[in-house]
């Protein structure tokens, strides 16, 4: 009751000293803020109540098995589900707020540290960011620097070529300079920096001959505006980062670097101190004397400021936050602009039949009392709907085989008195998962076989009645997070992100897209995840669509998966690394076949599997001249890992 409570009011409770809830509790909303959000909606209305549909969507399947978002534009088809009954709820979640302005503006982002601490840090760095921007009122350097660059490129292989002629054939300076029509100490500085043959990155200019010498000072120029052109996309980030990350408690740190070896003729013309390079003294010096002396003493200041702000981030938590109440009205066919009768912030009334709500939605926004009523174990559904879903984790299935929808068009349970105990044990025993979980792994239902008999599959084809244990196949985070602690390598790091930055930032580049799996050994639960890029892995193995609430996923066992698993690198490194620990601590061969059934099937091996996995490594070996032991034991341990005992819990 209290993880509900969390999840749907959090951030209420968290900010009421007598609830005893700390900033887990604002951490917890980020079951309603981590939805799908139509950034790019222009209507700005429909933007917000799109969702608030969608927060109604996820609480209702999650923890009431309803689809009440169907009777947004009309009273629900087959459920007592009037639009009115939606509205109601639709007032609840108005009256919070996802976004900053309501309709529009960043997430809300709250601090989960004192707000006069957060006030304090974004107090210093806005102080930074105010410097920065009188500064750039007066010069701005980055953009003054860019257009003398960009213009000072389209002549990279004239100066080039005239700089050639300088130094390599003795003509004087001047004189080239206006034959070409170039500037005389722009050219000076190309000819110092061409002639210094130390210089690594210009190997293919000195290489050069006379009839491929302008092919080559093209392709120099090439290179630079490539560049230069990430070399912008790379502070624009940072300036981007540098103006938003206060607000979201973050720091973004020094000024991005151009890294050498990313572009070394680029470093070292324009970075450098090299014939494009142009200082900030330089525009500095060329200002008015009092502009100037407002720069320096400007810049002075911003610089101390900057050492004195705080470098320890804000943790923060993307959550929801009380908002204004809506007196929230029926949309007539969905359409915000034709709003019909009131509609109080109440629950389902079909609901209410049997669950009253007592606790009246007075102030507020509701989210508090609906938490309340939902766990107030006098609501029948939530309590079958939360107990479906912890059988139908340990058996594949639910007793009601669609766990989001207990309505008309859902699934009957096969084992209606036997959902009722569950449901009515768990509030008997707290609220308590863990028991939950101990009272149905003790059972003889859970401990059955899972092997087939030909009279239980007669009498019960589609084991609704439970004849056998149901093979359950894990799912690939379980997969996933299980071959890394095979090898030891899995991190159990608790908390912390893998994915930095702050809202869209980048949204599009490369290196924002979902983090693939195989990249990293924190646990599955920690993997950031792009809903319109998923990792290949998680798609290969029946993820889902991760726009919308799924109670389960349909399996699919396709020829891909197992591909996956044997040419996997990291299915590899570890199948390696459980064959380096066997031969390392094993002398005895038929040991060491112990220790891996062990270690990856969790089961000691009998005397014919022992018999016939050294038999194997055998005639590997045999077949094969370059396989050593440990390349053998391997792939012993490779197959074993794709076999079903491994990928199936029985």
């Amino acid at each position: 009751d209290r993880f509900v409570r969390l999840q749907l009011a959090g951030d209420i409770l968290a900010a009421d000293p007598k609830s005893g809830v700390g900033p887990e509790g604002i951490v917890a909303t980020g079951f309603l803020a981590l939805g799908k959000k139509a950034l790019a909606q222009k209507d700005l209305p429909l933007k917000r109540y799109d969702v608030v549909d969608d927060q109604i969507d996820v609480t209702a399947k999650a923890l009431l098995g309803l689809t009440v978002t169907c009777a947004r534009c009309h009273d629900h088809k087959f459920d007592p589900i009037a639009t009115k009954d939606y509205y109601a709820m639709a007032g609840i979640f108005a009256s919070t707020l996802s976004y900053e302005k309501g309709d529009d503006g960043p997430s809300v982002e709250t601090p989960l540290v004192p707000v006069e601490q957060y006030q304090a840090f974004k107090k210093q760095w806005d102080t930074v960011l105010d410097l920065d921007s009188k500064i750039n009122k007066i010069v701005d350097f980055d953009k003054k620097a860019k257009q003398a660059r960009d213009k000072d490129a389209e002549q990279i292989p004239a100066y080039m070529l005239a700089a050639y002629r300088v130094y390599a054939k003795h003509e004087a300076g001047d004189a080239v300079a206006a034959e070409a029509k170039l500037d005389p100490a722009k050219l000076a500085r190309w000819v110092a920096y061409l002639e210094d043959n130390s210089r690594p990155e210009l190997k293919n200019w000195r290489a050069a001959t006379d009839e491929t010498r302008a092919h080559v000072a093209a392709e120099y120029q090439g290179e630079f505006n490539r560049s230069a052109y990430q070399y912008d996309q790379n502070l624009q980030w940072w300036k981007e980062a540098r103006h938003s990350y206060p607000a979201a408690g973050k720091v973004a740190g020094p000024r991005a670097e151009w890294k050498p070896a990313d572009g070394p003729f680029f470093e070292a013309v324009w970075i450098g101190n090299g014939p494009l390079h142009l200082a900030n003294e330089d525009q500095i010096a060329a200002l008015p004397a009092d502009q100037a002396a407002s720069v320096r003493d400007l810049i002075a200041r911003r610089d101390q400021a900057e050492r004195a702000a705080p470098t320890k981030e804000i943790p923060m938590a993307c959550a929801v936050k009380e908002g204004p109440v809506v007196d929230q009205k029926v949309f007539v066919h969905g359409d915000y602009h034709n709003a019909g009768p009131e509609a109080p912030r109440l629950f389902p009334a079909i609901l209410r039949l049997n669950a009253p709500q007592t606790d009246a939605i007075q102030t507020g926004s509701g989210r508090l009392q609906l938490a309340n009523w939902i766990v107030s174990g006098h609501n029948p559904i939530a309590l079958r709907v939360i107990a479906n879903r912890i059988w139908l984790g340990h058996f594949s299935e639910g007793l009601v085989l669609t766990p989001d929808n207990f309505g008309r068009l859902g699934d009957r349970p096969a084992n209606p008195e036997l959902l009722d105990y569950l449901a009515q044990r768990f509030v008997d025993d707290g609220w308590s998962f863990k028991k939950m979980h101990r009272l149905i792994m003790l059972s003889k239902t859970y401990q059955m076989s899972a092997e087939y008999d030909a009279a239980k599959k007669t009498a019960d084809p589609e084991n609704r009645l439970l004849s056998h244990f149901p093979s359950r196949r894990l799912s690939i985070e379980e997969v996933r997070d299980a071959y890394l602690q095979m090898g030891g390598d899995l991190d159990l790091t608790m908390g912390g992100t893998l994915d930095p930055g702050v809202g869209t930032d980048g949204e599009t580049s490369a290196s924002r897209i979902s983090m693939n799996p195989e990249s990293t050994n924190r646990r599955s639960v920690y993997l950031p995840l792009r809903r319109s890029n998923l990792p290949t892995l998680l798609a290969l193995f029946d993820f889902g669509d991760a726009t919308t609430p799924q109670g389960f996923r349909a399996p699919t066992t396709v020829a891909t998966q197992a591909l996956f698993v044997m040419n996997s690198p990291m299915v590899d490194r570890e199948a390696q690394k459980i064959a380096n620990y066997v031969l390392t601590h094993d002398k005895k061969d038929s040991r060491r076949m112990e220790d891996i059934y062990l270690t990856v099937v969790n089961r000691r091996a009998n005397p014919d599997e022992i018999d016939a996995g050294l038999t194997y490594i055998q005639n590997l070996r045999r077949k094969w001249q370059d396989f050593d032991d440990a390349r053998a034991w391997k792939s012993f341990c490779h197959a074993l890992m794709a076999s079903n005992e491994f990928i199936y819990v029985y």
